[in-house]
C-alpha cells in the first residue's frame, strides 16, 4: 500500500512538472511570436489611406444608445440601402435578432442591392455555419470568413477582426460596440448588454468602404466553401428553418415599429471628424487605433471620462494612465463589476492589480449589473442582469471617440479595431457624457484618491459560481494577461 502511494505522488509530481513545463512553454512561444510580429511592415499607400481619414467637412453624426433602436436603425438602413451593403462583425449569432437581419437582406438583395459580409472565424464565438452561409449566397448575399486559422497555430489564431460596420450605399456608417444578436438589441431573457453605436453619414463613408475592402481583400479572408465542401443533411434543415419567422419574430417588429417613432434619435454635425482601423494582420505593427488612443489623448487639458467593459492594463497602459493623472488630469473610468460582465477572466487580473491600478490615481466606477433605470423604453421580456459593453470615451468636453477598442491587450496588440472621432463638438460629447453618468448613477465607486475605496465592489451581487470560475481563472489571467 505504501509503495502504491508512493508511485501515486510520482506520478502526480510528474503531471505538475509537465503541466508547469506546458505553460512556460506555451508563455515563451506566445512571447517570441509577439517580438517577431511586431516588426516593421510596408503598407501600399492605398491601405494606409483605408485605414486612416480625417476630414473637416460638415458629416452627421447620431448616438444611438438603446439596443431596441439600434435595432430598428440597422433594418431602416438596410431597406433603404440603393446600390451597396457592406456588414463585418465578429460575432453573428444564430438567433432572432440575426434572422430579423437576414431576412431583410434577402429582400434586399432580391431588389438587386449588392451586399458583402464578412465574419469573423473564432470558434469561440462563431455560430454561422457554412449551412448557413450556403442559404445565404444562394440568396444573393456574398460571404466571407476572416482568419480561419486552425485552433492550433496558436500565434495566427490569436488575431481577430473586432471590428463592427454596416455601410450602406458608401455614404452611411453604423458603428459601435453591437454585434449580430439578441443580447446586443436587449431581446435576451438572461442577460443583456449596455452598448452604443454611432451612425455617421458624409464623405468618409468611401474611405470606410475602402477599409472594409482592404479586409474582404486580404489573404486572411476566405470563402465558405473553403472551409467546408460537404454539409450533412441535418445542418442543411436546421439552417433552412433559421430563415423562417416565427410569430414572435413579427411581434418584435411591430413593438419596434411602434417604438422607434416614439423615441427621436438626436443628430450632431461634426466638422471635424477622424475615420481610424488597424491593418489586417498579425502583429503590433497592424495596429493603429492604439496609437491614435494615445496621440489623442497626449493632447488632453483637463478629462477623460472612459467607458470600457474590460479594463486590463500592462506596463504601458498603467505608464500611459499615469502619465495622464501626474500632469493633472482627471481621469474617469466605467467598466463592468463581476456580476455585471460576460468574462469573469477579464475580472481576474482587475481584482489582483486593484492595489496597483488604484495608485494610477484614476476614478473607477463598476457597473451594478440591473436594468438602467433612465431607460425611456420599458420592453418586456428584459434580462435580469445586465452589463456594460460600450466603448466610448469623451476628451475635456468636446471630443468623442466611440468604435470597437476594448481598454485590454488584445485590443491594442492582437484584434483589429476601428473607432470613430468627432473633435471640437460639445453637444455631441455632453450628450455621451450624460449617457455614461447615468450608467455611473447605477454604478459602485472602485477606486479614488490613489486607493481602493470599495474593495468588495469588484464581486457585489455575484454569484458563487463567478466566484470560483474567477479564481481557477487567476493563474492563466496572471500569466497570459497579454492576450485578454
Amino acid at each position: 500500500m505504501a509503495k502504491s502511494k508512493i508511485e501515486i505522488l510520482k506520478w502526480v509530481k510528474k503531471f505538475f512538472l509537465g503541466l508547469l513545463f506546458l505553460i512556460v512553454g506555451i508563455y515563451l512561444f506566445f512571447i517570441v511570436a509577439f517580438k517577431f510580429s511586431a516588426s516593421k511592415v510596408n503598407f501600399s499607400k492605398k491601405a494606409q489611406e483605408a485605414v486612416y481619414a480625417e476630414s473637416k467637412e460638415a458629416h452627421k453624426i447620431t448616438l444611438i444608445d438603446s439596443g431596441l433602436l439600434s435595432l430598428h436603425q440597422r433594418l431602416k438602413l438596410i431597406k433603404d440601402a440603393k446600390k451597396t451593403i457592406e456588414l463585418e462583425f465578429f460575432i453573428f449569432n444564430v438567433d432572432r435578432a440575426s434572422r430579423l437581419i437576414t431576412k431583410a437582406l434577402v429582400q434586399k438583395a432580391k431588389e438587386g442591392v449588392k451586399i458583402r459580409l464578412l465574419i469573423d472565424f473564432s470558434f469561440a464565438v462563431f455560430e454561422l455555419r457554412p449551412s448557413y452561409a450556403k442559404l445565404m449566397e444562394e440568396a444573393g448575399i456574398q460571404i466571407k470568413y476572416y482568419n480561419t486559422s486552425a485552433f492550433y497555430s496558436l500565434m495566427s489564431m490569436q488575431h481577430r477582426s473586432h471590428r463592427k460596420l454596416l455601410i450602406v450605399d458608401a455614404n452611411l456608417v453604423l458603428t459601435g460596440g453591437r454585434n449580430i444578436g439578441d443580447e446586443y438589441f436587449d431581446l435576451s431573457e438572461r442577460y443583456n448588454f449596455l452598448d452604443t453605436d454611432i451612425l455617421l453619414e458624409g464623405p468618409l463613408g468611401k474611405t470606410v468602404q475602402s477599409s472594409f475592402d482592404l479586409y474582404w481583400n486580404s489573404d486572411l479572408a476566405k470563402e465558405p466553401k473553403e472551409v467546408s465542401d460537404h454539409i450533412s443533411k441535418d445542418e442543411m434543415e436546421k439552417a433552412q428553418s433559421f430563415f423562417q419567422l416565427s410569430t414572435d419574430d413579427h411581434t418584435t417588429l411591430e413593438k419596434i415599429e411602434k417604438i422607434a417613432p416614439e423615441n427621436k434619435l438626436e443628430s450632431h454635425i461634426c466638422n471635424n471628424t477622424i475615420f481610424v482601423s488597424d491593418f489586417p494582420g498579425v502583429g503590433e505593427a497592424h495596429r493603429k487605433v492604439y496609437q491614435t488612443i494615445v496621440d489623442l489623448i497626449t493632447h488632453t487639458k483637463s478629462k477623460v471620462i472612459v467607458e470600457s467593459p474590460y479594463f486590463v492594463l500592462r506596463q504601458d497602459g498603467y505608464d500611459v494612465f499615469k502619465k495622464m493623472v501626474d500632469g493633472g488630469l482627471q481621469v474617469d473610468v466605467l467598466t463592468n463589476g463581476l456580476y455585471s460582465t460576460d468574462a469573469f477572466y477579464i475580472v481576474a487580473p482587475l481584482w489582483l492589480k486593484m492595489d496597483w491600478i488604484a495608485k494610477i490615481g484614476l476614478k473607477m466606477y463598476v457597473y451594478s449589473g440591473e436594468p438602467l433605470a433612465s431607460d425611456p423604453i420599458k420592453w418586456q421580456p428584459t434580462s435580469p442582469r445586465w452589463g456594460i459593453h460600450s466603448k466610448r470615451a469623451v476628451i475635456d468636453g468636446h471630443t468623442t471617440l466611440v468604435g470597437t477598442y476594448n481598454i485590454d491587450p488584445r485590443s491594442a496588440n492582437l484584434n483589429s479595431e476601428m473607432m470613430i472621432v468627432c473633435k471640437d463638438n460639445s453637444d455631441l460629447a455632453q450628450q455621451v457624457i450624460e449617457s455614461i453618468n447615468d450608467r455611473i448613477t447605477q454604478s459602485k465607486l472602485l477606486l479614488a484618491d490613489k486607493k481602493i475605496k470599495n474593495a468588495s465592489a469588484l464581486l457585489a451581487n455575484a454569484t458563487w459560481w463567478q466566484k470560483v470560475l474567477t479564481v481557477l481563472s487567476l493563474p492563466f489571467a496572471t500569466s497570459f494577461d497579454f492576450i485578454l
